[in-house]
C-alpha cells in the first residue's frame, strides 16, 4: 500500500525483479479517475522495460510523472511495464460516459489497450463489457484469464496485477467527497448481476478471484481525493469486511504519510 497512485510503477517493477511476474503485465484497475494523460515523452527519455532499474524507475516516478498521479499508466506502458489494462471507473458512472475501449500507441510503437468501463456490477451484467461476446470487448475476458462459464481465472502468462485506488469508493455532490457506506457498498457488490452468465454471481466475488489470481494486489490510498485520512481508513475497513472478507491487514497499513518528493501538497 503507498498513498500516490503512481508508484505502482516501482511495486510492479520491484516484483518483476523478485519472479513474481513478468513485464509488461495486465492491470485491473479500480478508480475514480482514469489517469490516461500522456507523459512527458521526452522528459521519459530511452529509458524502456529492462534498460529502467529499479532506483532510475524510482526516481522518475518521484521527479518526472504528474504529481496529479493522472499519466502513470500511459507512462507503465511507455515504460514496458503495462501491457493492457481493464479500468473500473465511478468518475464514468457518474457523467454517463459510456464504456469504451482506449488505444494507446507508445513511442516505441508498441498498441495497447485500455478497457474503460464503470462499476463492476454493470460490466458483468446484460449489456456489460465483461458479458459482452462481440463487438470491441469481445477480448476483455481472454485479456485478464476469467472464464464466465466457470467464474475462475487462468493462469496469466506474464502477470496479472489488480490495483486499487480507494477513492473509487467515493461519490461527489458539488465540491464535497463522501466515501461510499456499508449500504453502497453492499448493493455493488454483493448484489446479483443479471446477464445469461452471471445471474447467480456477484461483483464481490468476481474481485475475490481476481485477488487470488493475481500476482500483485496494490492499493493507492490517495486521501487527498478520498475527502481526508478518516474517510481513507473508513473506505479501506469497510471494502476489506464487505468485499475482501478480511484479505487487508488493516493493522499494519498506514493510509498517509509525509511527502519527501514533488506532490500535489507541496
Amino acid at each position: 500500500m503507498f498513498r500516490d497512485h503512481r508508484w505502482t510503477l516501482p511495486v510492479i517493477r520491484h516484483a518483476a525483479d523478485r519472479g513474481l511476474l513478468g513485464l509488461p503485465v495486465t492491470v485491473v484497475t479500480l478508480d475514480r479517475h482514469e489517469d490516461s494523460l500522456e507523459p512527458d515523452r521526452g522528459a521519459l527519455g530511452g529509458v524502456y522495460g529492462a534498460t529502467c532499474g529499479f532506483a532510475e524507475l524510482v526516481d522518475v516516478v518521484m521527479h518526472v510523472l504528474s504529481p496529479r498521479d493522472d499519466d502513470w499508466i500511459p507512462a507503465g506502458m511507455e515504460l514496458g511495464i503495462i501491457g493492457d489494462v481493464v479500468q473500473f471507473s465511478t468518475g464514468r458512472m457518474e457523467t454517463s460516459v459510456p464504456d469504451s475501449v482506449w488505444r494507446y500507441t507508445d513511442f516505441h510503437g508498441e498498441d495497447h489497450r485500455v478497457y474503460r468501463l464503470g462499476m463492476v456490477r454493470s460490466a458483468l451484467s446484460h449489456g456489460g463489457g465483461l458479458a459482452a461476446s462481440t463487438g470491441q470487448f469481445s477480448s476483455i475476458r481472454e485479456t485478464i484469464g476469467f472464464d464466465a462459464a466457470s467464474r475462475t481465472f487462468a493462469p496469466s502468462a506474464t502477470g496479472l496485477v489488480l490495483d486499487i485506488d480507494l477513492d473509487f469508493f467515493t461519490v461527489e455532490w458539488d465540491t464535497v467527497l463522501f466515501p461510499f457506506s456499508e449500504e453502497v457498498v453492499r448493493h455493488e457488490f454483493d448484489g446479483l448481476c443479471q446477464s445469461p452468465w452471471y445471474d447467480s454471481y456477484t461483483a464481490a466475488a468476481f474481485l475475490r478471484g481476481l485477488a487470488e489470481a493475481a500476482a500483485v494486489v496494490t492499493v493507492a490510498s490517495e486521501p487527498r481525493y478520498c475527502g481526508g485520512v478518516e474517510n481513507t481508513k473508513r473506505i479501506l475497513r469497510i471494502a476489506d469486511a464487505e468485499i475482501f472478507g478480511g484479505f487487508i491487514p488493516l493493522d499494519k497499513w498506514r493510509v498517509d504519510y509525509d511527502s519527501v518528493y514533488p506532490s500535489e501538497e507541496t
